[in-house]
């Protein structure tokens, strides 16, 4: 699909997601667009698409988030705690140059109590 400035985007799934996705592809494709509007030959609406994550995070719980465009900062986010490089994550993002890639990394207090200090190295017993 393609995003901002014209480019295609692409996501990574969990084996069970994509597992899930061919179960109701199987189910009830084959169709123009996996995620389709009223008119399966044409895509679902953006405006669809946030309706439907508007509907899910009331339905969850949370209530400090933003819009639909955070999955992004949440995607970037987890790659980088996973200990993805900044040179991947600009690839899965899209990014020509890692300052916007930044932009998208946040640091996360629960990842920054886990990270021990260099100077913890000097005493420690091989």
């Amino acid at each position: 699909m393609e995003g901002k400035g014209r480019k295609e985007r692409y996501t990574t799934l969990a084996q069970e997601a994509l597992d899930l996705l061919g179960e109701h592809w199987r189910a009830n494709g084959p169709f123009d667009y996996f995620f389709y509007g009223r008119d399966r030959s044409k895509p679902m609406a953006v405006g669809t698409a946030q309706s439907i994550y508007y509907q899910a995070l009331e339905r969850s719980g949370v209530r400090k988030v933003g819009g639909i465009h955070v999955l992004r900062h949440c995607f970037a986010t987890f790659l980088m705690e996973a200990g993805e490089d900044i040179y991947t994550i600009r690839r899965w993002m899209g990014h020509r140059a890692l300052n916007t890639t930044g932009r998208y990394m946040h640091v996360r207090a629960e990842h920054m109590q886990k990270i021990k200090s260099p100077l913890s190295r000097l005493y420690e017993k091989e």
